[in-house]
């Protein structure tokens, strides 16, 4: 093995309203000597960062983050090391680029269970669908060929039963009665007023459903902040998704562009059969629009200086090939010398040598001496010297 660590698959929400958590996050990671460490870094703004080294579960690697007050913003990113110390970094411009879990606060939510809020629209002018209409009920499964086009069950917990659903024919009617054709039917969300908030994400689940003779169509989810006069994509399913699963997105931070938050944002759910006649079933439940209100904190980079101790912190990975990130935290600006020495005190390359600010550093030691050398496999010290303060740690470079 003399490739780096793969990682993929991250499974962690984009936002919760959960203030007690614990938040768990999920990672695929493999390599052909086996990852012999997978670390997650979290921190919130105003902190310092926490490790925590991830757990293999059935195939993967999870860990759990401690549950934060509503509006706190979670940074994180994951190192994993294998077993013949090369190492791997997510995402790849870490600590700099980072993933976050937004803590935030519902400000609507429907189950969509009878006679639920009046002001959704079930249809709207210009579609065109002459059956499987949108409605409010308890669903009524569809089989076709051993596939499950539409859901029996809605998705809320019991004892809710109804959810939004494209049409309903009666138990043991053919799966063709009353799918959606013709056209499209539109479901619309309430008009909702998101202009005083800071960040806000929509989310909900959804069911789509296609078969029969074609299977040309997708679902599309649209966005408008002016009330209908515009809209833009939101989400669109293209394939068979014939299972409950949530959709879960910022609207600030749109993949088509910077979506202004108005007080006139209105969400449609599109179920349209318009290409080859076929089989089309859609449904949507647990819908909830939570808010984000920066507190105002800002990040430990950023902190005044203050009467705390210099920190150097382990490198990570260690052992590491061929890179390694070394932190250390200092109270307020100095000078600050970090150097690299071998185990016999011969000095080998100066990482840093300048006036540092206070707050949180991350420097990188690609495994070269001062003359850009590749150095030998072993055991070297780093000394940072911050103004009175002189910290010593060991790290051990494998090849």
């Amino acid at each position: 093995d003399n490739a780096d660590p793969a990682l993929w698959g991250l499974s962690a929400e984009l936002a919760t309203s959960d203030s007690a958590g614990p938040y768990t996050i999920g990672l695929q990671a493999d390599d052909a000597s086996t990852i012999s460490e997978l670390v997650l870094y979290w921190k919130t703004p105003g902190s310092n960062w926490t490790t925590l080294e991830m757990t293999p579960d059935r195939g993967a690697f999870t860990g759990s983050i401690a549950g934060q007050p509503a509006n706190t913003e979670i940074s994180y990113y994951f190192t994993a090391t294998d077993g013949a110390g090369f190492s791997s970094i997510l995402p790849a411009g870490a600590p700099d680029d980072l993933f976050s879990l937004l803590i935030t606060e519902v400000i609507y939510m429907t189950e969509a269970e009878d006679p639920g809020d009046p002001q959704w629209q079930l249809g709207a002018a210009g579609d065109q669908a002459t059956s499987g209409l949108w409605e409010r009920a308890d669903p009524v499964g569809t089989d076709y060929n051993g596939l499950n086009v539409q859901t029996e069950y809605d998705h809320t917990a019991d004892p809710g039963v109804a959810c939004f659903v494209t049409g309903n024919a009666n138990p043991g009617d053919s799966a063709g009665t009353a799918d959606v054709d013709g056209g499209c039917t539109t479901l619309q969300t309430p008009v909702f007023d998101l202009s005083s908030v800071d960040r806000a994400v929509v989310k909900y689940w959804c069911w789509y459903g296609e078969g029969g003779l074609s299977i040309d169509d997708d679902f599309v989810v649209e966005i408008s902040n002016d009330n209908g006069a515009n809209w833009i994509e939101l989400d669109r399913i293209a394939d068979n998704a014939n299972s409950w699963n949530q959709v879960s997105v910022e609207l600030g931070n749109l993949d088509n562009g910077n979506f202004e938050l108005t007080d006139q944002v209105v969400i449609r759910f599109l179920a349209c059969d318009l290409n080859t006649g076929g089989l089309v079933e859609a449904a949507i439940d647990d819908f909830s629009i939570e808010s984000f209100t920066s507190l105002g904190l800002v990040a430990v980079d950023d902190l005044p200086a203050v009467d705390a101790p210099v920190l150097l912190r382990q490198n990570h990975p260690n052992p590491f090939n061929p890179t390694t990130s070394i932190g250390f935290a200092l109270p307020k600006a100095t000078q600050t010398e970090l150097v690299v020495y071998t185990i016999d005190g011969k000095r080998v390359a100066t990482l840093v040598n300048e006036v540092m600010a206070a707050g949180e550093h991350f420097i990188s030691w690609d495994g070269r001496d001062s003359g850009g050398r590749p150095v030998a496999s072993g055991a070297y010290f780093y000394r940072l010297k911050a103004g009175d303060e002189l910290l010593v740690k060991r790290m051990v470079l494998v090849k």
